[in-house]
């Protein structure tokens, strides 16, 4: 099986100014003012992404690569974390989901804007396309290190982008007064897990995963 290593970088200056004006200017930021903030000259700028389109796809790929290695430093490869579907409880199952939150809640306390503004932008169509790449690999680790291989890639995308969703809520304290607990919202994902692997099974006229897997 294929080994992961991802370096930990350190996120560019000129990314964390764009992700702050982003947020407060939205599509008008430009090139110019992303230079101003992160106190570089605009050809430096241009030189390095191209185009302001290109700095905000950067973005969104710096948040996938923040996320993945952040996992594998913190837990063995995907080659050794075993436990595959037919033989995890869903408490081993709900424990490896909190890895991936605490990669997204600590990766934010290190870099806030980029991790806000990379999470609500990573889904708009047109940025899907610009980081696909990324995003593949992303979805590859995210389902090896769950102990999932079979997960479909869209199955493991879905799942992702569920937990992208309320780490954001929580992140910007979009949520309402009445909203689910963190341990709610990891037991979500852990039935949403199940039931896309039991259609996956159907579609392919196999044994169904994830009914009968041990005490939870």
């Amino acid at each position: 099986m294929e080994e992961f290593e991802f370096e930990r970088r350190e996120v560019d200056p000129t990314l964390t100014a764009a992700a702050e004006l982003f947020e407060s200017c939205g599509y008008w930021t430009t090139i110019e003012q992303v230079a101003s903030r992160a106190g570089v000259e605009a050809a430096i700028v241009r030189r390095r992404y191209g185009t302001i389109a290109a700095v905000e796809a950067a973005l969104v790929d710096t948040l996938h690569g923040l996320l993945v290695a952040t996992v594998l430093v913190r837990t063995p490869k995907p080659s050794e974390v075993g436990g595959i579907a037919a033989g995890m409880t869903d408490r081993s199952l709900a424990d490896r989901l909190w890895v991936w939150v605490d990669a997204i809640r600590d990766s934010a306390r290190e870099h806030p804007a980029v991790v806000r503004y990379a999470l609500a932008a990573r889904r708009s169509p047109w940025l899907a396309r610009e980081v696909q790449a990324g995003a593949h690999r992303l979805r590859e680790v995210f389902a090896l290190h769950l102990g999932r291989p079979g997960l479909s890639d869209v199955g493991a995308a879905r799942v992702f982008d569920s937990l992208a969703l309320f780490m954001l809520g929580r992140l910007t304290h979009r949520g309402s007064s009445e909203e689910l607990s963190e341990s709610d919202e990891v037991g979500m994902l852990v039935a949403l897990i199940h039931a896309l692997e039991r259609r996956d099974a159907a579609r392919a006229g196999g044994p169904e995963v994830g009914e009968a897997n041990g005490p939870r």
